[in-house]
């Protein structure tokens, strides 16, 4: 899931607000093939300065899941593109 937060920059900025520093996380040309704990990290240091909003796992998930675009989850992520096109199906 962390993953398709960083598939949508956009959202994270507007969740995040002011402090949310998307620098920290590397434009990486396969989102699926980084690492989670790599992931993670980077979530860490990219909302390190949101405060109360700092990412933590489970935390502020599902809160976050709700403002990304699942469009742009897809164009980077071709299982998560593959998950949503099954479930538009059934």
């Amino acid at each position: 899931m962390e993953t398709w937060f960083i598939a949508d920059r956009e959202a994270m900025q507007g969740f995040f607000g002011a402090h949310f520093r998307n620098a920290a996380i590397p434009m990486w040309p396969n989102l699926e093939e980084v690492p989670k704990h790599t992931v993670y990290d980077s979530l860490e240091k990219a909302t390190a300065d949101c405060g109360p909003r700092k990412y933590a796992k489970g935390r502020l998930s599902f809160d976050l899941l709700a403002t990304v675009s699942p469009a742009k989850v897809e164009a980077a992520s071709p299982h998560a593109k593959e998950l949503l096109e099954r479930l538009r199906n059934r």
